[in-house]
């Protein structure tokens, strides 16, 4: 697993998956983001993205396939950001199955994402302090 920063984006490797780690401004929106990327027939695909966003939070299943975009409601998840962690922790192989990715979800190490999750949101932390 490796984890560093480049040009103001903080990279994790995890579970046989590349997160990607931002403070991203989306016209008068803007927060953290999350890609994530998965091998899919060769190629780096992001597979899953979660924007949380301080006006319009919301994340993705296959940004660039299917593009299932859900608006998330801060008043029934709490702090976008630790549901975001959940997800990204608990319930990734489901995540990438609604995307379409089952090969992919198959190959997940779900052991690292039971011990080394923290290196995202530990990513997540320096994204916020970074804005």
């Amino acid at each position: 697993m490796a984890a560093y920063k480049a040009g103001g984006q903080h990279i994790v490797d995890m579970g046989g998956l590349h997160f990607v780690v931002m403070h991203r401004t989306l016209g008068d929106d803007g927060g953290v983001t999350i890609e994530v990327f998965g091998d899919v027939e060769g190629k780096s695909v992001q597979v899953l993205r979660f924007d949380m966003f301080d006006k319009a939070p919301h994340y993705h299943h296959a940004p660039f396939g299917k593009n299932i975009n859900t608006p998330l409601d801060p008043r029934e998840v709490g702090d976008t950001a630790k549901w975001a962690m959940t997800q990204i922790r608990s319930n990734i192989p489901e995540m990438l199955k609604t995307a379409g990715y089952e090969t992919l979800a198959g190959s997940v190490d779900a052991n690292a994402f039971a011990t080394e999750w923290t290196k995202v949101s530990e990513a997540v932390d320096a994204a916020k302090a970074a804005a």
